[in-house]
């Protein structure tokens, strides 16, 4: 009963986070947002000032080419995967945004890198943290009207509360499918060969060390892919489209392991474990 509970549950509760979090990016990152990065002990402790600082000095033509705010943090942090906070629309002088990329990559993958920051300043150029709040607040506002418009106002209230937060649910993953999906055109479009290469052989290793926690993880399958969910592009799509890049440049099939994925996938785990130490370490 109880799990019966908590599935009707969960739905709702999602809805709930996204609109949390549509109204915490439109004001916090709007006119308090350097403040995740001066006033957060866990940023304090961990963030590499400096060497961000020297990442975004690296690459600030890239983000002048792309037209991407001068304000964006780029930071090293100790986390398996890349990921940004805040977006391209600002009200206020103060308003930052953030792209995180996981620790020691630059040092061991600089192609991969650079993909994965230009995948990441994607989602900041077209405001993707903010719009996938609004689309899920938006898709759910216009499940409730479609209903209203076919439904009585008994089977309404079973709708609503059995079969729109569902809808709405899988209108969210096909938002979110999307954005990864053009993101990673985006970056393909501003990359080198060899820069996709590197993302070959970091989605590559992205995929052997989640088959690696299958058999402890039920998120992940055998073959690497997240067993439930639609939100992401499965890694073998993804992984398929650089490779056609790749031949379609330069004629000639890449094989990753001539590079060696092993390092990347240490990496992961290294990091992974850090971020695990991190969350369970009381702050003071």
């Amino acid at each position: 009963m109880s799990a019966l509970i908590t599935q009707l549950i969960t739905p709702y509760k999602i809805i709930f986070l996204n609109f949390y979090a549509l109204v915490k990016n439109t004001i916090f990152f709007t006119f308090n947002g350097k403040k995740i990065y001066s006033n957060t002990n866990e940023f304090k402790d961990h963030e590499i000032v400096k060497n961000g600082d020297k990442l975004k000095e690296l690459y600030k033509d890239l983000l002048k080419k792309t037209h991407v705010r001068k304000d964006v943090y780029i930071i090293e942090y100790p986390h398996p995967m890349c990921f940004c906070v805040g977006y391209q629309l600002s009200l206020s002088k103060d308003s930052h945004a953030g792209i995180f990329m996981s620790k020691g990559l630059f040092e061991l993958d600089r192609d991969a890198f650079s993909f994965l920051l230009k995948h990441e300043l994607s989602h900041i150029k077209f405001c993707d943290v903010l719009m996938s709040s609004m689309i899920s607040i938006l898709g759910l506002t216009f499940c409730a009207w479609l209903a209203s418009c076919f439904f009585s106002t008994w089977n309404i209230i079973y709708i609503s509360i059995c079969l729109i937060p569902l809808m709405n649910h899988f209108l969210g993953g096909l938002w979110m499918h999307y954005r990864e999906t053009r993101a990673d055109a985006f970056a393909i479009k501003h990359s080198t060969t060899d820069e996709i290469r590197g993302a070959v052989r970091y989605f590559s290793a992205i995929k052997k060390y989640n088959a690696s926690l299958s058999s402890n993880h039920p998120q992940y399958t055998r073959e690497g892919e997240l067993a439930k969910g639609f939100h992401y592009p499965k890694n073998s799509n993804r992984i398929q489209i650089f490779l056609n890049e790749v031949k379609k440049r330069t004629g000639f099939v890449y094989d990753p392991e001539m590079d060696s994925i092993d390092r990347h996938v240490a990496l992961l785990k290294a990091n992974d474990d850090a971020l695990k130490n991190i969350l369970t370490t009381p702050q003071t």
